[in-house]
């Protein structure tokens, strides 16, 4: 949509420097005079389509002066001068506007990307630590019945291996039978896998 709001500038552009350019062309066929300041003001802003183009440019993106690019066509017709200024009110108020609310749109996308992408990284960290926490209940599970006891648990947290898994997962060795008893749900002195 950024190309579309592109699009619509130089369409913008284009119109009212085609509109510019027939009142410079005007000007010349009744001016006697070629040598005139008038007519030299004319050329160098809208002496050609492109320049006439490149000025209406140059007037909204401050690489002109408006009073400098509107005072020969003042000088040729004040009406001119009206539609010179809803040409800058149309740029400035319409136009570039709408490219502004484009780019904002299209950073809040991308901050919506952003958010989902890192929702999904949390997701995968979850994912992971749950096997990891699954791997250590199965290992713990000494006597295989699917419980651990709190013997269990505590037997293997003395293993070096089992300790760096623990702090790995954030988890402080020393807090271990508060783990222990937040995950016994049931208050029954054994943990399951799916508490």
């Amino acid at each position: 949509s950024l190309f579309w709001c592109l699009i619509l500038i130089a369409l913008m552009i284009y119109v009212f420097a085609v509109f510019f350019l027939g009142a410079t062309m005007d000007q010349l066929k009744r001016d006697k005079h070629r040598d005139s300041e008038l007519t030299e003001s004319l050329m160098y802003w809208y002496g050609s389509l492109s320049r006439s183009m490149l000025t209406l440019f140059m007037v909204v993106s401050g690489g002109a002066d408006w009073n400098d690019a509107i005072e020969p066509l003042m000088d040729v017709d004040s009406v001119y001068m009206l539609f010179f200024v809803c040409y800058i009110i149309l740029m400035f108020v319409g136009v570039l506007n709408v490219v502004f609310a484009q780019f904002v749109a299209a950073a809040t996308e991308t901050i919506g990307r952003d958010q989902e992408a890192m929702v999904n990284n949390e997701l995968r960290e979850w994912r992971f630590y749950a096997e990891r926490l699954r791997a250590f209940f199965k290992h713990a599970d000494i006597n295989k019945t699917g419980t651990l006891n709190w013997e269990e648990f505590s037997h293997h947290l003395q293993d070096t291996k089992v300790k760096a898994l623990y702090q790995t997962l954030g988890l402080d060795v020393t807090q271990a039978h508060i783990l222990f008893d937040i995950l016994d749900k049931d208050r029954d002195g054994r943990v399951t896998i799916e508490e």
